[in-house]
């Protein structure tokens, strides 16, 4: 059975990529991260999708649209090769095969799947498991035979990679690489983990696809990888202004109360709100939900600079120890005594005077009657480079894995955070000491932030093109 079909219009063109693999190696969960929201069913077991859907991934202008087919898992492999190879007619078998969807429904499954990739497909997109050895994958064989069966041209899709491939080690996506290349129906391999992928594998997909649909839909699939990559720097333009605020937001704040204690505390509270609105916001952006607040840093105790106001009392008296104390001995001195001291008593009285005068007039002109705090530029740095790798953990969440609750923090999105912040520090602080005496959003802050970003992705996949998407910044 084939439920949501979609029917071509006159005009328009069709391409559908039909998603297949050995049962459980997480088809519906990569639909679900590419198309950014919930279909289909996901469990951790085998046989959950029980018939073939199609979902519209991406639609243009033109009225073209890219199809991803959801079919059943392979379960026997070996048996359905070996019925397909004896059939004079094996397309007429699968067609009139209806006995074992009562009496073997798993065995059914696999063949309605390689119905529809026979009979709808335009390609294939062989997903496989990367945490398991292809030496250990017994169903490998057969079904690679089944996939040269089909006659469409198969893009390999290594699901399972884990956020930094820590998961899977190199020399195993090698061996994986060198097994499915040998395949006659495999055209290329590439990355795309359902739980753990980001902006750049998608596009290095839609390219892979561009070069292996048919002559007659290359073109409605550059529009439709174009209309992606517009909608992606939308996205990424739209992050960059997020991340922007935040740092406006952040290099402004200034808190005076009537204690010191006082304005840190307000501080801390208005960092705290600009931070879990810069991860809500995040989240909404990539169609994300859950509860992203959770602090990646704190602020430390000697994370603020504190100004305090001038103590008019002590003034007094340094100015009466000082400067009063000083010329009043000097007057008694000259008079030979004579005044008993009365010199003496009248400086320090008109040098405390002249002291309290001079602290309010410096209160007054740094506007600081009461203790104020800011942010001292470590911390602003810092808070904007957790917030790069909020930035980066929610880039990466696959939808598949459901609610973005609390930030997965991975040791090379911090590295790859801290060479973006670090490379552009000195003009983010001159940006910053700018926005102080400013109270609208600069083009400086998102042009910065924007650069801070580029420069991150490129850390993190120096092998990866970025010229579609460096416009956005």
């Amino acid at each position: 059975m084939i439920a949501e079909r979609v029917e071509d219009s006159a005009s328009a063109v069709q391409i559908t990529a039909c998603l297949i693999s050995h049962t459980n190696a997480g088809k519906t969960s990569l639909i679900r991260t590419l198309l950014r929201r919930d279909v289909g069913e996901v469990r951790d077991e085998p046989h959950v999708t029980l018939q073939v859907d199609a979902h519209v991934w991406l639609t243009d202008t033109e009225g073209d649209s890219l199809v991803l087919l959801d079919s059943p898992g392979l379960g026997d492999s070996v048996r359905l090769t070996a019925r397909l190879a004896g059939l004079p007619d094996a397309i007429g078998w699968l067609i009139g095969q209806t006995w074992d969807r009562w009496r073997d429904p798993v065995f059914f499954l696999s063949q309605q799947a390689l119905r529809a990739a026979r009979e709808r497909a335009d390609l294939v997109l062989y997903v496989v498991n990367a945490l398991e050895h292809p030496d250990e994958a017994g169903y490998l064989s057969p079904e690679l035979k089944l996939l040269e069966w089909l006659g469409h041209p198969v893009i390999a899709v290594l699901n399972q990679t884990g956020p930094d491939s820590s998961d899977v080690s190199d020399r195993h996506l090698s061996a994986w690489n060198r097994r499915l290349s040998e395949s006659r129906a495999v055209r290329a391999v590439t990355t795309l983990d359902a739980f753990c992928r980001s902006h750049l594998h998608e596009h290095a997909l839609l390219e892979t696809l561009e070069g292996l649909v048919p002559d007659s839909h290359q073109s409605a699939m550059r529009r439709l990888r174009l209309q992606w990559e517009s909608q992606a720097r939308t996205n990424f333009d739209q992050g960059t202004k997020l991340l922007a605020r935040l740092f406006v937001d952040l290099a402004r704040m200034s808190f005076a109360a009537d204690t010191e204690q006082q304005a840190r505390d307000a501080l801390s509270k208005a960092v705290s709100a600009a931070r879990r609105q810069y991860a809500s916001d995040l989240l909404l952006l990539h169609g994300l939900e859950g509860y992203g607040e959770h602090p990646l840093i704190g602020l430390a105790a000697n994370s603020v600079d504190a100004r305090l106001p001038v103590n008019r009392v002590r003034a007094g008296l340094l100015g009466a120890l000082t400067s009063g104390l000083a010329s009043g001995a000097a007057a008694d001195l000259a008079a030979g005594g004579l005044t008993l001291g009365a010199g003496a008593v009248l400086g320090a009285a008109l040098g405390a005077v002249s002291f309290t005068l001079a602290a309010a007039g410096i209160n007054q002109a740094r506007n600081s009657r009461q203790p104020s705090v800011t942010l001292t530029d470590t911390m602003l740095l810092q808070l904007i480079e957790d917030a790069v790798v909020r930035a980066l953990a929610v880039a990466h969440f696959g939808r598949a894995r459901g609610r973005f609750d609390e930030p997965e923090v991975i040791a090379r999105w911090r590295a790859a955070a801290s060479v973006g912040v670090g490379a552009h520090q000195s003009d983010l602080m001159q940006v910053a000491a700018r926005i102080q005496q400013s109270d609208q959003l600069s083009d400086a802050a998102s042009n910065e932030c924007a650069a801070v970003l580029i420069r991150c992705w490129r850390s993190l996949y120096p092998a990866a093109e970025l010229d579609w998407i460096r416009a956005a910044g």
